[in-house]
C-alpha cells in the first residue's frame, strides 16, 4: 500500500462510503497515489464489511411492526425493512484494456 497509517487507510475508506468522493479526490486530500487511494477503498472494504457486520442489529417482528407508522401497518403488514438503494458512482478506466486489467 504506502507508509500511510492504518487509521488514514480507514478514514479514506469511511469517506468514500460516506460522502461518495472521488479516488483522484481522496488521493490528493490524504496525499496519496491515486493508485494507493483506489487500492484502499478496495481492500479495506471487506474487512469493514466482516468487522462492522455486529453492529448491524436487526428487531424481532413484533418489534418492528409496533413501531411501524400506522399507514405502513395497514398496507404493509409483512414488511420487515425498506432497503435504502443510494448510488454511489465510480471512476472507471476509458481503455477496455485496463478495465480489465483491475
Amino acid at each position: 500500500m504506502s507508509c500511510t497509517s492504518v487509521e488514514e487507510h480507514v478514514l479514506v475508506a469511511f469517506k468514500k462510503l460516506g460522502l461518495g468522493l472521488l479516488q483522484d479526490h481522496l488521493a490528493y486530500k490524504f496525499g496519496l497515489e491515486l493508485t494507493i487511494a483506489s487500492n484502499v477503498h478496495r481492500l479495506w472494504l471487506p474487512v469493514l464489511s466482516k468487522n462492522m457486520r455486529a453492529l448491524i442489529v436487526w428487531p424481532n417482528r413484533n418489534s418492528l411492526r409496533n413501531h411501524m407508522p400506522v399507514c405502513f401497518r395497514r398496507k404493509y403488514r409483512d414488511w420487515i425493512c425498506v432497503i435504502d438503494c443510494s448510488e454511489i458512482f465510480i471512476e472507471r478506466a476509458i481503455n477496455l484494456t485496463d478495465r480489465a486489467n483491475i
